[in-house]
């Protein structure tokens, strides 16, 4: 006879059930204001909150990186440090990298300079490439192509402006990784 596994408890007393979240405010995760739509997760039969299982979690924040690297116009401030944190650097580890100085990276951050275009480049693909060389073979593929079409592309400045968009479905991408599980 199977044993049943109980749910995970929530810190009222309720239980995590899972669903499936038709708009879940992800802002807090990624530092910045986003939501995605139909994603996997947990609601408390009791209080109603809404959580995320972890591998969902550090899956989204991959898609992130694959979102803002397409986007086609120079990083905003806030999204070239998005980029710059997960790599993992410092600001000054970043520069290394890159061949410039610390004050740039921090100059780039705070909104008072905007971003080379050949900076922008180089700093979206230092971000793609660590995914490309993961074991996650349903995110390989999708970089592999990004990264070609950034070669591609990259032939004339990008535009200056544009906004990340307020909503990112994520749910194509996160089907092949598994449902999530209490």
């Amino acid at each position: 006879m199977k044993a049943r596994r109980k749910g995970i408890r929530c810190e009222c007393g309720g239980t995590e059930r899972p669903v499936t979240l038709t708009d879940y405010d992800f802002s807090a995760y990624a530092g910045f204001a986003v939501r995605i739509e139909e994603v996997p997760g947990f609601r408390c039969s009791r209080c109603k909150t809404e959580t995320l299982d972890g591998r969902i979690i550090n899956a989204v924040l991959k898609i992130l990186v694959i979102e803002i690297a397409q986007l086609p116009f120079l990083l905003p401030p806030h999204l070239a440090r998005y980029l710059r944190t997960v790599l993992g650097d410092t600001q000054e580890e970043l520069a290394v990298r890159m061949g410039i100085s610390r004050a740039t990276v921090n100059r780039w951050e705070t909104g008072q300079e905007r971003i080379a275009p050949q900076n922008d480049l180089l700093l979206r693909v230092l971000t793609l490439y660590p995914l490309v060389t993961t074991n996650e073979k349903w995110l390989t593929p999708v970089v592999v192509e990004l990264l070609a079409k950034l070669q591609a592309v990259r032939t004339s400045p990008p535009p200056l402006e544009g906004g990340f968009p307020e909503t990112v479905s994520v749910a194509p991408m996160l089907s092949t990784i598994g449902p999530a599980t209490a």
